[in-house]
């Protein structure tokens, strides 16, 4: 077993100071927030609360075709638990207008368990899981599709909070966390992109810790972390392992320890702590864009 350590106290002081530095004496007169119904968002919330007043927030949730309906449930228990209004705006027109839904793989996920099936077996065609396929160089015409589907759902998203946070003069506060950082378990332009990312330094360990801390409601805490655009495909099922185990390694990883030491510590097999090796070597080679660094290094990341 590897304890991370629960500092949520300290975390919450510095995101606050971070966030009024930004929001209070910064650019922004305000923040946009998209809300999923998730954990995240929700604590991306909780905290903009506690540094503005109620009429310097603006929560969107924004549903499409294929969204669960417990996740306006949760989006509407967060927005009254805060005292805030939640705007919902539906995207499913937009997407059709897209032709979206007319994407091969739109037709598919209406059933979770036959979404989980087909998930598997284009993994068993591809010799590898879709999730890390997806991430790689040339993906198959299967794993094409099915990316284009759900990432554009995303980007989408982040176009209307963008457009409501430019019209008002607000900045738009995302939720990424360090775990999907790390693992590439986000769209690129899509949910990564905000003015404002408070919770990127934390893992989600991390959040659940400071969701509890802030007193998030319950049924936000109990509900499994997904990004709600395939029935049935939840962060655990892609992933392949829970945040715990997953944030465990992540932190050993980052702390310098071997392979070797982190399986044996955590009781797992050496190939599951390699497997998750290489998603991080290869979200770093695909989220990033290329250039020619020949000319120059455009910063210390890329």
């Amino acid at each position: 077993m590897i304890t991370i350590p629960d500092r949520s106290k300290l975390f919450q002081e510095k995101i606050e100071e971070f966030l009024g530095d930004h929001l209070l004496q910064g650019p922004y007169g305000g923040a946009v927030i998209g809300i999923s119904g998730g954990l995240d968002s929700a604590v991306a919330a909780a905290l903009c609360r506690r540094v503005l007043p109620r009429d310097k927030i603006r929560l969107f949730f924004l549903p499409e075709r294929d969204s669960d309906p417990s996740s306006e449930r949760e989006a509407r228990v967060l927005a009254r638990h805060l005292g805030l209004e939640l705007i919902t705006r539906d995207l499913t027109p937009a997407l059709q207008a897209l032709d979206l839904y007319k994407n091969p793989a739109a037709r598919l996920v209406k059933n979770a368990s036959l979404n989980r099936l087909l998930y598997r077996f284009t993994g068993w065609l591809g010799g590898d899981d879709p999730f890390k396929l997806g991430l790689g160089p040339r993906p198959s015409p299967a794993i094409r599709t099915a990316t284009s589907f759900y990432r554009s759902k995303h980007r989408l998203r982040m176009t209307c909070l963008f457009y409501q946070a430019e019209n008002l003069g607000y900045a738009v506060v995302g939720a990424l966390n360090r775990s999907e950082l790390l693992t590439g378990f986000f769209v690129y332009h899509g949910d990564d992109a905000a003015h404002l990312a408070p919770l990127l330094p934390l893992y989600k360990t991390e959040v659940i810790y400071l969701a509890r801390h802030l007193q998030i409601p319950q049924s936000l805490l109990e509900k499994p972390p997904s990004p709600d655009l395939i029935p049935g495909l939840d962060d655990k099922f892609i992933l392949g392992l829970d945040y715990e185990l997953l944030d465990q390694i992540l932190w050993a990883l980052e702390e310098g320890y071997e392979e070797k030491r982190i399986a044996d510590i955590l009781d797992i097999s050496p190939d599951r702590v390699s497997r998750l090796q290489r998603l991080l070597q290869r979200s770093r080679e695909t989220k990033i864009p290329h250039y020619p660094r020949e000319l120059r290094q455009v910063n210390n990341y890329c």
